[in-house]
C-alpha cells in the first residue's frame, strides 16, 4: 500500500507550508527554527501514523491553539496527549517518533483533550486539520489565540484545497462558523458541528457522535 505521505505531492505540501510567512499577528509554528522543525516533524508523524488508518472522514477547525499545537505542531495535539499522558489514545500510546519542542512543564489543553477523548471511541480516527494553518494570536502575545481574518483565511484556501486532493478523503466535517464558511466560499460540502471549546465540548461529542455512528 502506497500510503499518501509518501507522495512527492505531499512532500511539496510540507514545504509549502513552513515556507507561510508569519506577520506580528499570526505565527507559522513549521518555519525553520529549532522550534519549527521539531514540530514539523511531529506533524508529518502524524501523518504518517494517520495515512496508516486510510481515514475517509477529515474534521476540519479554525486555527492552532497556544497551549496545543503551538507547542507541538500536531492538530488538536497538547503536548501532555502526545506524549502518551491519556492512556486511552492508543493513537499517542507509543509516543517515540514525537518530540517536545520546549523544555517547560508539559502543557495541557481543554480542546485537545475533548477532541482524543471523543474521536478515540471510533473504529476509524478522522483526519484532523485546520482552514488556517498560522497561529492568530493578539498583538505582541504568541501565548494567546485570536479567530483569523476572513482575509488571512482566505490567503491559505489553496493550500488547504491541496491537502484535501492530496488525502482523496470526500467526507468533510466543520468545527464551527470560521471552518464552515471557507469550505462553504471554496464549495466543499461540509457538515458543521458545534466547536468543543467554550463549554462547547457535550453539543460537539454529541454531534459527531451522531454523525460517526449513523
Amino acid at each position: 500500500m502506497i500510503l499518501f505521505t509518501e507522495s512527492e505531492e505531499f512532500q511539496e505540501w510540507l514545504r509549502e507550508l513552513a515556507a507561510m510567512l508569519s506577520t506580528s499577528l499570526a505565527e507559522n509554528l513549521y518555519a525553520g527554527d529549532a522550534h519549527g522543525k521539531v514540530r514539523l516533524a511531529n506533524l508529518e508523524e502524524y501523518f504518517r501514523r494517520m495515512a496508516l488508518l486510510s481515514p475517509d472522514v477529515i474534521l476540519i477547525g479554525e486555527a492552532p491553539g497556544y497551549q496545543g499545537t503551538r507547542r507541538t505542531g500536531v492538530p488538536f495535539g497538547s503536548e501532555h496527549i502526545i506524549m502518551g499522558g491519556m492512556p486511552d489514545v492508543k493513537f499517542f500510546g507509543d509516543p517515540r517518533g514525537f518530540e517536545r519542542a520546549y523544555d517547560e512543564r508539559v502543557y495541557k489543553e481543554p480542546t485537545s483533550t475533548i477532541m482524543w477523548r471523543t474521536i478515540s471511541k471510533y473504529d476509524r480516527l478522522p483526519l484532523l486539520w485546520a482552514v488556517y494553518p498560522l497561529h492568530p494570536h493578539q498583538s505582541g502575545n504568541t501565548e494567546s489565540n485570536r479567530t483569523p481574518t476572513r482575509k488571512e483565511v482566505g490567503a491559505t484556501k489553496l493550500h488547504l484545497l491541496k491537502l484535501l486532493d492530496i488525502t482523496g478523503i470526500k467526507t468533510v466535517l466543520a468545527l464551527g462558523n470560521t471552518a464552515k464558511t471557507t469550505l462553504d466560499d471554496l464549495n466543499i460540502p461540509a457538515q458543521k458541528i458545534r466547536h468543543p471549546s467554550h463549554g462547547g465540548g457535550p453539543v460537539f461529542a454529541q454531534q459527531l457522535d451522531a454523525f460517526m455512528n449513523a
